[in-house]
């Protein structure tokens, strides 16, 4: 249990909000799936503002050490999430791979929690992906692939 494994389950969008407890040291947001919303000639009709769902009280510093232990996950050379890393930006990440089924015949699903820039997060991506090998082979490519696009300027929404 304390690895991931049996009974613990958890959704993307629960990962997510891990990601954003630690990106912002301890203050879950609740999701928002609209921002704002412009007429066509880009006046402001609605705008959301952002609302706290959830604190978490722990010292400041173990908020670093997580980011900076995820950092060396992707920065690191043996770490497990290099395939997410970026030149422009610091990425951090987890990887993860999980067992589904029992033994002889489970699967696995593959994980990745990114956030980036890690030293102030603007983003936070938890991907999974059933029936992956790993979370470091197929799920952080994909991070590496949406930060590339994010922060170079193309469209994230066309990727494969």
């Amino acid at each position: 249990m304390s690895i991931g494994q049996g009974y613990l389950l958890i959704t993307p969008i629960q990962m997510a909000g891990l990601g954003s407890i630690i990106a912002n040291s301890g203050t879950l947001f609740r999701p928002e799936i609209i921002k704002k919303i412009t007429s066509p000639v880009g006046e402001l009709i609605k705008e959301s503002e952002p609302i706290i769902s959830k604190k978490v009280d722990f010292p400041a510093d173990i908020f670093g050490e997580l980011r900076a232990g995820m950092i060396r996950v992707v920065n690191d050379d043996q770490g497990t999430g290099r395939a997410a890393a970026h030149p422009l930006i610091t990425v951090a990440g987890k990887t993860g791979t999980v067992q589904v089924g029992k033994p002889p015949e489970y699967t696995t699903h593959g994980w990745f929690l990114a956030l980036a820039p890690a030293e102030k997060p603007e983003v936070v991506l938890a991907i999974l992906l059933e029936g992956a090998e790993s979370g470091g082979h197929e799920a952080a490519p994909l991070a590496g692939e949406f930060f590339r696009r994010y922060w170079e300027g193309e469209d994230v929404n066309k990727m494969p």
